[in-house]
């Protein structure tokens, strides 16, 4: 016991409390009071953990922001580039869309080349059926023509085989 202890033994003594009793009061008081140290002693120790949880805490959200910030950087870059993309592809589309064009324009050029080509050959049909028409008769023509001399000298060499 401490000396504070023993003097308070000491006045309940003096005041008629017995000694058992006046010591049961005392320690009584002593662990009232060593709990309340000690309760105080744990509440400054949390308010201290507190302290350095909120000093982490701070510390952590400066580098979240932080992190942060970075992540802002990283994502106006990656829209940066996403449009230059973008805009690279609209280009293609419409580089493209012109060949489309350009070779629609060369089918069409070349089929009116091609129905051009068909009409001058079904011309040239044309005019190699009036020819073969035409030599179809000259040959007919010379043929009769041929036919008829033939009967005509045939006829000339029995009226001859006659008269002889």
């Amino acid at each position: 016991m401490g000396s504070l202890t023993l003097a308070l033994v000491e006045v309940l003594l003096s005041v008629g409390v017995p000694a058992q009793r006046a010591r049961a009061i005392v320690d009584a008081i002593d662990a009232s009071i060593s709990e309340r140290v000690s309760l105080q002693s744990s509440q400054h120790a949390s308010r201290v953990e507190l302290d350095e949880v909120r000093r982490e805490g701070q510390t952590g959200l400066s580098q979240v922001r932080v992190e942060l910030a970075g992540l802002r950087a990283d994502l106006a870059e990656v829209r940066t580039e996403l449009r230059t993309e973008i805009a690279e592809v609209r280009t293609e589309i419409a580089e493209v869309r012109t060949e489309i064009a350009d070779v629609r324009t060369e089918i069409a050029e070349l089929r009116t080349e091609v129905r051009s080509e068909i009409a001058a050959v079904r011309v040239e049909i044309a005019q190699l059926r009036t020819e073969i028409a035409g030599v179809k008769l000259d040959l007919t023509r010379w043929m009769l023509g041929a036919m008829t001399a033939q009967a005509a000298l045939l006829l000339g060499a029995m009226k001859l085989m006659q008269s002889i």
